[in-house]
């Protein structure tokens, strides 16, 4: 692996998360297209699945479709977050896109709104939630992995010397992590 780090699968989420929300910290990601999200909405789903007591539909449409999350509370990482920063104001979800069972999502809420990175079985999609500066006002966007470009040697060990896709580094990794 020419010096690198093997990574864990349980790793890989971690990874990818930070991966996807670099367009806000890093000047050098290109981010070729972004996309407000229209009719966010969130419900808890208490009503309709009483065994889980912690479970969250998001719905919302942007790039075209409809997309709706049928979430639960991810234990493991809340248990994680509540062991290293107690009073945290974010709450991890897992799940899935209604109707899809290739699907998967992972999401944290906060006061923000949503942020987290959603895989249809085709596309892997970045969901980012902050306050506009102006106004306050909570504005959640969405793009797709393959329109963020990551400078050459990015998350790489050096063995890049071109911008790569978010999709394509995702792939790397996906292989990296399946190879025995």
């Amino acid at each position: 692996m020419h010096g690198c780090a093997m990574i864990s699968t349980r790793k890989v989420s971690f990874v990818l998360t930070g991966m996807l929300s670099m367009h806000l910290h890093a000047q050098e990601v290109q981010l070729d297209y972004i996309e407000q999200v229209l009719d966010l909405h969130s419900v808890a789903a208490l009503q309709s699945n009483p065994e889980k007591d912690d479970s969250l539909v998001i719905g919302f449409s942007a790039l075209g479709r409809q997309f709706d999350l049928m979430l639960e509370s991810n234990a493991r990482i809340n248990a994680l977050v509540n062991a290293e920063a107690p009073g945290s104001a974010g709450h991890a979800y897992r799940g899935t896109l209604r109707n899809n069972i290739n699907s998967w999502a992972r999401i944290v809420v906060a006061t923000k709104g949503p942020t987290g990175i959603i895989w249809d079985g085709t596309t892997l999609f970045g969901l980012e939630s902050s306050a506009n500066a102006n106004t306050g006002e909570t504005v959640t966007m969405i793009f797709r992995a393959d329109d963020v470009y990551l400078p050459p040697n990015t998350l790489s060990c050096g063995m890049n010397d071109s911008p790569l896709s978010a999709a394509a580094m995702f792939a790397t990794i996906a292989q990296e992590v399946a190879t025995p």
